[in-house]
This record gives C-alpha cells, sequence and structure tokens, in this order.
C-alpha cells in the first residue's frame, strides 16, 4: 500500500514546525481539530465551550474563542479560507460549562474570533461533523437523526440534504462525514458502519448504501480525505480503551481497513497533511468512560508519519548472489557490515558504496544472524545459530567477534547448555548480552573474565512455538528491551527484573530492536504468517501504562533487522526467509534482496 507516494498529492494544508508537542489548555478534553491555509490549527473543546489556535510553529495553544459565546461542546469545525470565516459545530455533551442551548451551526470570524451567525437545526438534533462538498456548500452529520444537513453558503440557510433509517440505527450514531468526489462517506459511532452516499448531477444525494467493512470500526469518530479512495477513520473506543487511526480503502460496496497507530487516549478528529496526520487525542474516557473522574494527563497534539511502502524507501541492493541478509551494523563513518542467514561469509560496505568480503564462511562461523558493531574496540560482534541446519547435521550455535584492524577472527564461543544465540546487545563495557531463543533466557559475556553467565532466566521469554526471546535492545540507562517472536511480546529487564510492556495487540513476530536518536524504540515485526512485514514504532516504551504504536513502513518481506545511524537512519534488512519456511508458489523464484534505508 503506497500510502507516502499518495498522500503527498494531498491538497490540505501544509503545517510548518514541529507540531508533535503543541500543549493545549489543561483540562480542555478536545473534541475537533481544523487548520486554514496557512496552517493555523483551531481545537474546540467539550467541557470548556472554547475554541483556541495554534499559530505554525507555536508550542502552545493560544485563546481565539473564549466561553461566553454561545458555544456549547464544541464538535466539528471547518475553515472556510475564502469566506475568512471558522465554521463550529455545537452541541450538548452534558458536560460543557455554558447554559445548556439549542444544537446550532456557528461562523466566527477568522481575524477577530466575531461570531458572524448562528444556525439552529431544523427540528432540533446534534450538529457533530462538517465536510465541504464539490458544490461548495457545507454538509453535516446529524448524530440524534437519521439525517444530513446541508449548509448553503450563499443563502446561509440549513436544509436537510438526506434521510433515511440507515443512517441511523441508534440513538448516538452517525459521526464523521466526508467527501472523495461525488461520493459522501459517513461513518457511525455506536455500531461502526460506514455509509456512502453519492451526489447526483443536480447536487441532490443519491440513496445510501452501507459499505461492507471487515471489522466494525470502534467509536468511529471523524472522518478525513487522504486521496482519491482513500480515508482516514479516528477510532476513539471510548468503550474498548484502544484508540486508533486507520486508513479505509473504499472499493464499491466494500473497503479495505489498515490501522496505522493504535492505543491512543480516545482519538476523535484529526489534520491530514501530506506526509503526516496531527491526532486530537479526547481522553474521553476520563469523561464518559470506566475511568471518569480520573485526572487527565496534559493535553497535546499528536503527529505521526504516514507508513510506507518498500517501493516508496531508498534500498540498498546487495552484491550478486547474496541472499538472506539479516544482520547488519552501521558505523559512524556510514560502512555498513551485512551477515546472512545460511551462510557465514560477512560482506563489508564502504561509504562510497563499494562492496567486499570481511570474511569469508567457514566451519565456525557459518551464519551471521546480528552484527553489533563496538566501534571503541574496532571489534564486530555476531551471531551464528544453526538456523538452517546444515546436511552434515546441527551445529553448536555461538558468538564471535572479528577485528577490524586486521580483519581476522578474534572469538569464537558456543553458547552454554546448547542455547541458541540469536541477537546481541553490547555493554559500555564491551561485554556482550545475547538472546537465547530455545531457552527463554538471556546470556552476559564478560569479556574480562571470559565466562557467559544467566542474566535473566524468565518463563515469558520462552517459545510460544519455536522461537521464543529473539531482539534485544540496551538502552542508555542499562535497561533491556527484549521481544519474543512467538508470543508478540515485549518484555523489559530493570535491575534484574522483567516485566512485560503493556501493548495495545500482540507483535507479529518481533525481530530485530533498537532505539532510535528520540529514545523510540523500533520494532521489526517478520509476520511469517501473514506476509505483511512491518517497521513499528513505540514511542516512550519505558513510561507506565499502555503504550502506542505507530506503523511507519509496511509491506516488507521478512524484515529480521537493523542498526540505526547517528543521524537517525534506519538500516533495515529484508531477509525473505518467510519463502525458505513456508510453501510458497514463488519460492523456486530467485528473488531480490535488499537493504532498506528508513529516516526514524
Amino acid at each position: 500500500m503506497r500510502l507516502l507516494s499518495l498522500a503527498v498529492a494531498v491538497a490540505a494544508g501544509m503545517l510548518c514546525g514541529d507540531t508533535s508537542a503543541q500543549r493545549l489548555p489543561d483540562g480542555f478534553f478536545p473534541e475537533s481539530l481544523a487548520v486554514s491555509k496557512d496552517g493555523t490549527m483551531y481545537a474546540g473543546s467539550a467541557t470548556q465551550s472554547a475554541i483556541v489556535r495554534v499559530a505554525p510553529g507555536a508550542s502552545d495553544a493560544t485563546p481565539f474563542i473564549a466561553p461566553g459565546s454561545g458555544l456549547l461542546s464544541v464538535q466539528g469545525l471547518l475553515v472556510d479560507d475564502e469566506g475568512a470565516q471558522l465554521f463550529a459545530c455545537s452541541a450538548d455533551l452534558g458536560v460543557a460549562q455554558a447554559p445548556k442551548s439549542a444544537s446550532a451551526l456557528f461562523s466566527f470570524d477568522l481575524a477577530s474570533g466575531a461570531l458572524r451567525g448562528r444556525w439552529e437545526l431544523p427540528e432540533g438534533g446534534f450538529c457533530n461533523d462538517i465536510a465541504r462538498g464539490p458544490d461548495g456548500n457545507l454538509y453535516i452529520s446529524d448524530t440524534a437523526s437519521a439525517r444530513v444537513l446541508k449548509f448553503d453558503l450563499k443563502l446561509a440557510r440549513l436544509s436537510v440534504w438526506s434521510e433515511h433509517p440507515l443512517l441511523g440505527g441508534a440513538q448516538f450514531n452517525g459521526n464523521g462525514i466526508v467527501f472523495d468526489g461525488r461520493v459522501l462517506y459517513l461513518s457511525t459511532f455506536s455500531d461502526g458502519r460506514l455509509l456512502r452516499i453519492p451526489m447526483l448531477a443536480d447536487s441532490l444525494a443519491g440513496v445510501p448504501s452501507t459499505v461492507k467493512l471487515p471489522r466494525a470500526l470502534a467509536g468511529a469518530d471523524a472522518l478525513r480525505y487522504l486521496a482519491p479512495g482513500k480515508l482516514v477513520v479516528f477510532e476513539n473506543d471510548i468503550g474498548g480503551g484502544n484508540g486508533r487511526v486507520t486508513v479505509i480503502e473504499p472499493e464499491g460496496a466494500t473497503a479495505r481497513l489498515t490501522t496505522v497507530a493504535e492505543g491512543l487516549d480516545e482519538p476523535v478528529s484529526g489534520i491530514v497533511n501530506g506526509r503526516s496526520v496531527v491526532i486530537v487525542e479526547s481522553q474521553f474516557r476520563k469523561l464518559f468512560g470506566d475511568q471518569r473522574g480520573m485526572p487527565p494527563a496534559p493535553f497535546r497534539l499528536r503527529t505521526i508519519r504516514w507508513p510506507v511502502s518498500p517501493d516508496d524507501l531508498t534500498s540498498i541492493a546487495l552484491p550478486e548472489g547474496t541472499a538472506y541478509p539479516n544482520g547488519i551494523a552501521a558505523a559512524a563513518d556510514g560502512t555498513l557490515y551485512l551477515g546472512l542467514i545460511d551462510q557465514g561469509r560477512l560482506l563489508r560496505r564502504n561509504r562510497m558504496g563499494a562492496w567486499s568480503t570481511l570474511l569469508p564462511g567457514s566451519k565456525d562461523v557459518f551464519a551471521g544472524t546480528t552484527l553489533r558493531l563496538d566501534a571503541a574496540r574496532s571489534l564486530l560482534w555476531g551471531a551464528s545459530p544453526d538456523f538452517l541446519p546444515h546436511r552434515s547435521g546441527a551445529r553448536l550455535h555461538r558468538i564471535f567477534s572479528v577485528d577490524l584492524r586486521t580483519r581476522r577472527l578474534r572469538d569464537v564461543l558456543p553458547l552454554p547448555d546448547a542455547g541458541f544465540g540469536n541477537d546481541i546487545a553490547l555493554t559500555p563495557q564491551g561485554h556482550v548480552l545475547v538472546t537465547d531463543s530455545v531457552g527463554g533466557r538471556v546470556l552476559e559475556f564478560d569479556t574480562t573474565t571470559r565466562q557467559f553467565k544467566i542474566i535473566i532466566d524468565h518463563p515469558l521469554l520462552t517459545p510460544n512455538n519455536g522461537i521464543g526471546a529473539a531482539g534485544i535492545a540496551r538502552a542508555h540507562d542499562g535497561r533491556l528491551v527484549i521481544g519474543n517472536y512467538g508470543t508478540g511480546k515485549l518484555l523489559i529487564v530493570d535491575s534484574g527484573a522483567l516485566h512485560q510492556i503493556e501493548l495495545p495487540r500482540l507483535l507479529e513476530n518481533p525481530d530485530g530492536l533498537a532505539f532510535s536518536p528520540d529514545g523510540a524504540l523500533i520494532v521489526l515485526e517478520g509476520a511469517v504468517t501473514s506476509g505483511e512485514g512491518k517497521i513499528s514504532r513505540i514511542p516512550d516504551p519505558f513510561a507506565k501504562g499502555r503504550r502506542v504504536i505507530e506503523v511507519i513502513a509496511t509491506g516488507l518481506d521478512s524484515p529480521t533487522n537493523l542498526s540505526i545511524a547517528p543521524d537517525g537512519t534506519a538500516y533495515v534488512t529484508e531477509s525473505r526467509i518467510r519463502r525458505r519456511l513456508i510453501k510458497m508458489k514463488d519460492a523456486n523464484e530467485t528473488p531480490t534482496f535488499r537493504i532498506f534505508k528508513v529516516p526514524v
């Protein structure tokens, strides 16, 4: 799925500066977000009956529409740049501080904030979300009624555009609204449906129909346009606690769903720009849900990038005849070191791009599933497990080191107790940490005493079926993160104690792990069963509570290991080993093997 290349063409307001740290007022409980063509963002509050704005490049929101304007809970927002006005839906969520009044559409002057107009919904209703149609008029979802309203900009008048039983179905349902060409799409909050209403040649509404989805949407809120045939839905999932941002790809009567971020705190709205989306996390569970009454965390806007496909990434071709890459290490000067799954030959790529053999394969080193560079000591450490046993019989799994000054093999160290050494991490003292994928433990090789010792042995590291503890990454403070390939869990080792990271879903065969310069954990999901390999990002992996998973690349064929250079570029090996592990129709074809460069 080529989300990035399509999203770059989106005609949306381009945001300036770093939007990921923009703060909203305390107690704001945001419900909506809109952007003007100059990049100014506007956010509305469910509780404070106010609207704030965030100037391009600013880190804090400033007041725009103060309480007392007549607004209740601010719902959908839409900027009319041509008319220099901000439209806002106002409705009663039962939590606003303002006196109760009828649900209405408001218009405020963009320059002064002065009220330009107020239009109550005909025969009552609940003004929720707003979209601009291809005819230039505004269309509004009425959550309390089975209808969509039209606001004629020239006549300044509200009327019913479409009314049909499909648009209802529950007391609080029709919610997000967006156009893709001449088709209006409406999401339903209570029962998680997606509806389509064609706009006829005379701008009248056609007959609504239901788009069949692979699953029900979880608290579907705002909808946004991404590209032709691609929409974005913000699933707040107040009842389930797993807020998501999901791409919808309608194809006639059906649609495909691709979740790009999950574990969010009730996302209700957002802004799509060319390469990313700015998300409003409402924290509504603390207002309406099972966490009601708990103090909210500071309210901030969160920015995530759209996941890219392999075709969108810069790749490095391997020398002819080189197959099944795995271990990789990136030096500060741009040199790359590469290991392979099914042979012990180690390759070196200099900063000019020329490949050479660093170490030929031998009976001592027969695989390179991981490589880690100890630049201070000019050593390259690797793991050589007998993952694909040789016809002559199984060989002892081992780790090894190469002296980069002499380019000679320095250490060959079989793992004790027939352990299966999978991935390694290095300590500042030069000691080597090794995951044992069969024994459910992490070993440390002390380079001073020349001895192995067990630093953690725990059932959570054991294999569910086949491979257990796999990837390992060491943070600057010494804490470790370990992925269990078979169970899909991530574990933290802190001062000898092990505990599980709370995630919104199990990872799909987590393999290589690494920390990015900003402290986020980058995880490669090998996805042996589905074949949809991913590069995922977990911000603040050591924070308490459920963590967020952001997918930054998808569609890879068995990504296995990575190394992050000082400039923040991740070098990722696409091993394509899945074709060796399961029977595939094209298993006899000669695949292309690559290293991907991924900015993280």
